[in-house]
């Protein structure tokens, strides 16, 4: 079945069903959500009768993923659910074994955070056969060709494809409108950048960075803002390889550069440590402006020093109890966005809205992520 139309929702009204829905999360956290991880039988015999949510994850070494499942169990720590991970080590195979495996189990719902996008095919085939529902987190499957439409109890959570790399364009238009005497290097008149993107097959760093090259492209048409793309590279979504790129660009077009525009914090991190160690922000005329996404706590230093010019706030919070909630829902025999402040896209799927940060309101993502320690 196709769902109702995509759906824009404010920052404000995730705060609200946070506040909501989420309550009593710090003080419930505690050992509680520590004894939830390991995927247990003792795990369930703690909780007694609550049911039981099993969760994959595609790697626990995932940075923004690990706020996720931290915030999933954190919300869990009241004893509404109990959760049997698993991490599935980046092997699609592996997590297809962990999913059989979790239905022999007997457990009541399915949260999973896919290694491939195109390996939800076998895992809701798996959950529709056992007759359970399965929610799909921050990893999309191939939503665009309709495999969630082969089992009604199958949607989507997750982050906006294109809107966190538009924000980054707004963020980058702004920056060039207010600091273009320091950083225009070379006197043309253009933004010159450079695109460090996640993954060249994965849709969040395709539409992220689509996003980004279509606002710049439109701003140059209308004469708004004159750009001109030097180079993007595939950074794998980590700080290492991102620095990598970052030090043979740097090579390459040293102070040609005006600014960076990163798919994530985790490689803007990779970013920033070449710029430091060239000695970038020790002259305000050759500061290099670099954008992430995600507002992870790693980078609030550099956002207060002035390393980092923005990033996007993607809720990990949010994400989890949306998760959960609507998992709930279901298993209690509601419908899946039974009273929850949510909306299903064209695609069953249910988008976290995203805000801007600065320096200036970066208690907005540290309240966010202190949800999920």
């Amino acid at each position: 079945m196709k769902a109702k139309k995509w759906f824009a929702m404010g920052l404000a009204g995730m705060m609200a069903l946070t506040a909501a829905g989420c309550s009593g999360s710090q003080e419930a956290a505690g050992s509680a959500a520590d004894t939830s991880t390991a995927g247990t039988d003792g795990t369930q015999a703690a909780n007694g009768d609550a049911p039981t949510i099993g969760f994959v994850v595609f790697d626990y070494s995932g940075q923004y993923m690990s706020y996720v499942r931290k915030g999933v169990e954190n919300y869990c720590a009241d004893g509404k659910a109990v959760i049997e991970m698993y991490d599935s080590a980046n092997d699609q195979n592996k997590q297809n074994d962990q999913v059989a495996t979790l239905i022999e189990k007997d457990v009541d719902m399915l949260l999973v955070s896919l290694v491939d996008p195109g390996g939800a095919d076998v895992i809701i085939d798996m959950a529709k056969e056992a007759d359970i529902p399965v929610c799909f987190v921050d990893r999309a499957p191939l939503i665009e060709e309709g495999v969630l439409d082969k089992y009604d109890n199958s949607w989507f959570v997750g982050i906006g494809w294109r809107e966190p790399g538009l924000d980054q364009a707004e963020m980058a238009k702004d920056t060039w409108r207010a600091e273009m005497v320091t950083m225009e290097k070379n006197g043309d008149g253009k933004l010159q950048y450079v695109i460090c993107q996640g993954n060249i097959a994965q849709q969040d760093g395709i539409h992220r960075t689509e996003a980004v090259q279509d606002m710049f492209a439109q701003w140059s048409e209308e004469g708004i803002m004159e750009s001109e793309q030097l180079d993007i590279q595939e950074g794998g979504w980590q700080t290492t390889k991102a620095k990598e790129i970052m030090d043979a660009w740097y090579v390459k077009y040293g102070n040609e550069i005006e600014a960076v525009i990163s798919n994530n914090d985790a490689m803007a991190m990779g970013i920033i440590e070449t710029l430091k160690e060239n000695g970038t922000y020790d002259d305000p005329s050759t500061v290099i402006p670099v954008f992430g996404i995600n507002g992870l706590p790693d980078i609030y230093d550099m956002l207060e020093n002035d390393q980092l010019s923005g990033t996007i706030l993607t809720s990990p919070w949010a994400e989890a109890c949306a998760c959960v909630d609507t998992l709930l829902n279901v298993y209690n025999g509601k419908d899946v966005l039974e009273g929850l402040d949510l909306t299903f896209g064209e695609w069953k799927d249910i988008r976290i809205p995203n805000e801007i940060i600065t320096k200036e309101n970066i208690d907005v993502a540290r309240q966010e992520y202190n949800n999920c320690l």
